[in-house]
Protein backbone atom coordinates (compact mmCIF):
# COMPACT_ATOMS: atom_id res chain seq x y z
CA UNK A 1 0.00 0.00 0.00
CA UNK A 2 2.89 2.56 1.00
CA UNK A 3 3.91 1.51 -3.06
CA UNK A 4 1.08 2.75 -3.97
CA UNK A 5 0.73 6.11 -2.19
CA UNK A 6 4.34 7.51 -3.25
CA UNK A 7 3.11 6.83 -6.98
CA UNK A 8 0.24 8.31 -6.44
CA UNK A 9 1.99 10.87 -4.74
CA UNK A 10 4.61 11.53 -7.30
CA UNK A 11 2.39 11.89 -10.37
CA UNK A 12 -0.11 14.28 -8.53
CA UNK A 13 2.82 16.75 -7.29
CA UNK A 14 5.86 16.00 -9.26
CA UNK A 15 4.22 15.50 -13.03
CA UNK A 16 1.95 17.47 -15.36
CA UNK A 17 -0.68 15.34 -15.47
CA UNK A 18 -3.25 17.71 -17.50
CA UNK A 19 -3.68 14.83 -19.99
CA UNK A 20 -5.06 12.67 -17.44
CA UNK A 21 -3.07 9.98 -18.86
CA UNK A 22 -1.79 8.87 -15.71
CA UNK A 23 -4.95 7.37 -13.91
CA UNK A 24 -5.38 5.95 -10.76
CA UNK A 25 -6.26 2.77 -12.02
CA UNK A 26 -2.97 2.42 -14.79
CA UNK A 27 -0.14 3.59 -11.53
CA UNK A 28 -2.58 0.62 -9.85
CA UNK A 29 -2.10 -1.88 -12.78
CA UNK A 30 1.87 -0.78 -12.91
CA UNK A 31 2.27 -1.57 -9.65
CA UNK A 32 0.63 -5.06 -9.62
CA UNK A 33 3.51 -5.40 -12.48
CA UNK A 34 6.28 -4.59 -10.61
CA UNK A 35 5.20 -6.27 -7.18
CA UNK A 36 4.27 -9.38 -9.22
CA UNK A 37 7.75 -9.73 -11.68
CA UNK A 38 9.54 -13.08 -11.63
CA UNK A 39 11.77 -12.97 -14.36
CA UNK A 40 14.50 -11.67 -12.72
CA UNK A 41 17.34 -13.72 -14.34
CA UNK A 42 16.02 -12.13 -17.98
CA UNK A 43 16.74 -8.48 -16.69
CA UNK A 44 19.79 -6.89 -17.68
CA UNK A 45 21.79 -4.49 -14.98
CA UNK A 46 24.01 -1.93 -16.24
CA UNK A 47 26.64 0.18 -14.16
CA UNK A 48 26.19 4.04 -15.02
CA UNK A 49 29.76 4.80 -13.52
CA UNK A 50 28.41 6.90 -10.80
CA UNK A 51 30.51 7.34 -8.04
CA UNK A 52 33.71 6.86 -9.76
CA UNK A 53 35.41 9.07 -7.31
CA UNK A 54 34.48 9.00 -3.36
CA UNK A 55 35.49 11.20 -1.07
CA UNK A 56 35.84 11.16 2.61
CA UNK A 57 33.79 13.46 4.75
CA UNK A 58 35.98 13.57 7.61
CA UNK A 59 38.75 14.40 5.74
CA UNK A 60 36.82 17.10 3.90
CA UNK A 61 35.39 18.27 7.52
CA UNK A 62 39.10 18.28 8.85
CA UNK A 63 40.94 20.09 5.91
CA UNK A 64 38.28 22.70 5.08
CA UNK A 65 37.37 21.38 1.58
CA UNK A 66 33.89 21.00 0.36
CA UNK A 67 33.19 17.30 -0.98
CA UNK A 68 32.12 18.52 -4.22
CA UNK A 69 34.98 20.70 -5.20
CA UNK A 70 37.34 18.00 -4.06
CA UNK A 71 35.83 14.94 -6.35
CA UNK A 72 35.67 17.38 -8.85
CA UNK A 73 39.18 18.16 -8.25
CA UNK A 74 39.63 14.60 -8.28
CA UNK A 75 37.88 13.19 -11.12
CA UNK A 76 40.05 16.21 -12.80
CA UNK A 77 43.32 14.30 -11.81
CA UNK A 78 41.81 11.64 -13.44
CA UNK A 79 41.14 12.71 -16.24
CA UNK A 80 44.47 14.48 -17.06
CA UNK A 81 46.06 11.14 -16.20
CA UNK A 82 43.96 9.42 -19.08
CA UNK A 83 44.45 12.11 -21.45
CA UNK A 84 48.48 11.72 -20.28
CA UNK A 85 48.51 8.16 -21.92
CA UNK A 86 48.06 9.13 -25.01
CA UNK A 87 48.58 13.11 -25.47
CA UNK A 88 51.78 13.85 -27.65
CA UNK A 89 53.24 16.98 -26.58
CA UNK A 90 54.96 17.88 -29.47
CA UNK A 91 51.86 18.32 -31.76
CA UNK A 92 48.86 21.40 -31.49
CA UNK A 93 46.40 20.42 -29.52
CA UNK A 94 44.25 20.20 -32.32
CA UNK A 95 46.35 17.50 -34.02
CA UNK A 96 46.19 15.45 -30.58
CA UNK A 97 41.96 16.15 -30.55
CA UNK A 98 41.61 14.65 -34.91
CA UNK A 99 44.10 11.37 -33.09
CA UNK A 100 41.45 11.64 -29.73
CA UNK A 101 38.34 10.98 -32.02
CA UNK A 102 40.26 9.04 -34.42
CA UNK A 103 40.72 6.31 -31.59
CA UNK A 104 37.03 6.58 -30.18
CA UNK A 105 37.87 8.61 -27.49
CA UNK A 106 35.36 11.53 -25.88
CA UNK A 107 37.30 14.75 -25.21
CA UNK A 108 36.55 18.66 -25.89
CA UNK A 109 39.17 20.45 -27.27
CA UNK A 110 38.46 22.97 -24.10
CA UNK A 111 39.49 19.93 -21.98
CA UNK A 112 42.50 19.50 -23.82
CA UNK A 113 43.65 23.13 -23.40
CA UNK A 114 42.95 23.59 -19.50
CA UNK A 115 45.24 20.03 -19.76
CA UNK A 116 47.83 21.97 -21.54
CA UNK A 117 48.16 25.16 -19.22
CA UNK A 118 47.47 22.89 -16.26
CA UNK A 119 50.88 21.05 -17.23
CA UNK A 120 52.54 23.80 -18.88
CA UNK A 121 52.73 22.42 -22.42
CA UNK A 122 52.29 24.59 -25.09
CA UNK A 123 49.00 24.60 -27.07
CA UNK A 124 50.64 24.96 -30.53
CA UNK A 125 54.48 23.83 -30.00
CA UNK A 126 55.58 24.63 -33.65
CA UNK A 127 54.39 27.98 -33.27
CA UNK A 128 56.92 30.78 -32.40
CA UNK A 129 56.51 33.99 -30.37
CA UNK A 130 56.50 37.41 -31.87
CA UNK A 131 59.51 38.86 -29.60
CA UNK A 132 61.70 36.08 -30.84
CA UNK A 133 61.64 36.64 -34.44
CA UNK A 134 60.37 40.58 -35.04
CA UNK A 135 63.20 42.97 -35.20
CA UNK A 136 61.79 46.40 -35.07
CA UNK A 137 64.67 48.09 -36.83
CA UNK A 138 64.31 46.19 -40.52
CA UNK A 139 61.39 46.06 -42.80
CA UNK A 140 58.21 44.79 -43.07
CA UNK A 141 59.07 42.61 -45.71
CA UNK A 142 62.63 41.72 -43.73
CA UNK A 143 60.56 40.31 -40.87
CA UNK A 144 57.94 38.60 -42.72
CA UNK A 145 60.98 37.03 -44.50
CA UNK A 146 62.59 36.21 -41.24
CA UNK A 147 59.15 34.76 -39.73
CA UNK A 148 58.21 32.38 -42.65
CA UNK A 149 62.06 30.92 -42.59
Amino acid sequence: MDLFFNLVHRVYFYYDNSDGVLSDELIARKAYDVMNYTEFDAMEFKSLDAGKVTTSPGYCREHGVSRRSYSRKALMYQNYESIQAWYEPGKSVTSNLKEARDRGLTVSLSTLRRYCKFNNIPVNPGHCNISEWYNPAVSVRLNLQTARA
